[in-house]
């Protein structure tokens, strides 16, 4: 387990300082600090940082959920915002809201929902491209999606 937690702790020191657009690229990079790690191992651990691949002007990067690059400039200073991960679509069922987005994406939207605090969102908990979210019963669908767009402007409603 210290292994495990030392890995992580490198891995994300990685990712926040160093471009590395490949999980070839990471690999090499761990191993320079003495982790030798499988593409599944990587995988996983990647996942369990909620960290993902985008594309920046300089190319392709991992980058964990609180990299500046999951951020934009709005009125009354920064808000994370889910902008770049393409459409997110949403639907009902009760007091759960299910959210779709692009594979890899979710939990990147998820703790951008986290982060902006919506008063009637209990709890929100992401897969690959699934992210659940559960309501109030006090709070109004049309109140949900109002507060969801300012964190994700383009939500389709499916």
């Amino acid at each position: 387990m210290k292994n495990t937690l030392s890995r992580l702790a490198t891995l994300r020191h990685l990712l926040d300082t160093v471009a590395m657009s490949s999980q070839e690229d990471i690999q090499k990079h761990l191993a320079a600090h003495g982790f030798k790690v499988s593409q599944p191992t990587l995988s996983n651990d990647l996942r369990r940082l909620g960290a993902t691949r985008i594309i920046t002007s300089d190319g392709p990067r991992y980058v964990q959920p609180s990299h500046p690059l999951y951020q934009r400039q709005t009125e009354g200073g920064t808000r994370p915002t889910a902008s770049g991960v393409g459409p997110v679509s949403l639907s009902f069922s009760g007091t759960l809201a299910v959210l779709h987005t692009r594979r890899g994406y979710a939990q990147a939207v998820a703790n951008d929902i986290e982060e902006s605090k919506i008063k009637d969102c209990l709890a929100v908990v992401a897969q690959d491209s699934t992210i659940l979210a559960v309501m109030s019963e006090k709070c109004s669908r049309e109140q949900f999606v109002d507060e969801l767009r300012k964190v994700i402007p383009h939500l389709e409603l499916a």
